[in-house]
């Protein structure tokens, strides 16, 4: 005795089978979200430092690595350059860089830690000083698939 109307070989699933099949895959849905959910909690309180005392923002894991190799990569040869640049920053980002900014690069390294200001969970700026006194401002971004997990967005002096 079935529920189908027809004969047995084209009955298909009973109606009782088939509200278990709907109700298993909407509870399997409901359980990826919610642990995509989670996912995503985890990785925005991994990005989110708290403030100092002395008022500038503790870095975040993975921004002072972004920022020692963006300036790192200016004293290599070109090549070797364009490789590290490509990443540590964003698409484009070393074409826009203007040319005096460039030569300061190249010609200078970094002196001392750089200062880490959180414009919000996603974002930092980041004003390194450099060996012939001036000051780069950083723009980084959150990245997850980032070797360092920022990226520089961009680039110019104080």
């Amino acid at each position: 005795m079935g529920y189908g109307v027809g004969p047995p070989s084209r009955r298909g699933m009973s109606v009782p089978a088939l509200m278990l099949a709907i109700v298993c895959v909407t509870l399997a849905g409901l359980l990826t979200l919610s642990l995509a959910g989670r996912h995503q909690a985890a990785v925005r309180a991994a990005a989110s430092p708290s403030p100092s005392a002395s008022g500038t923002d503790v870095p975040p894991a993975g921004a002072p690595d972004a920022v020692a190799a963006f300036i790192g990569a200016w004293a290599q040869a070109p090549a070797d350059r364009d490789n590290v640049l490509a990443s540590v920053t964003v698409t484009g980002v070393a074409a826009t860089v203007a040319p005096a900014t460039a030569k300061t690069l190249e010609t200078t390294q970094a002196s001392g830690a750089a200062m880490y200001t959180k414009v919000d969970d996603q974002q930092y700026a980041a004003e390194q000083p450099l060996t012939n006194g001036s000051t780069m401002r950083l723009q980084l971004v959150f990245d997850q698939a980032a070797i360092y997990g920022w990226l520089v967005s961009s680039v110019q002096p104080v």
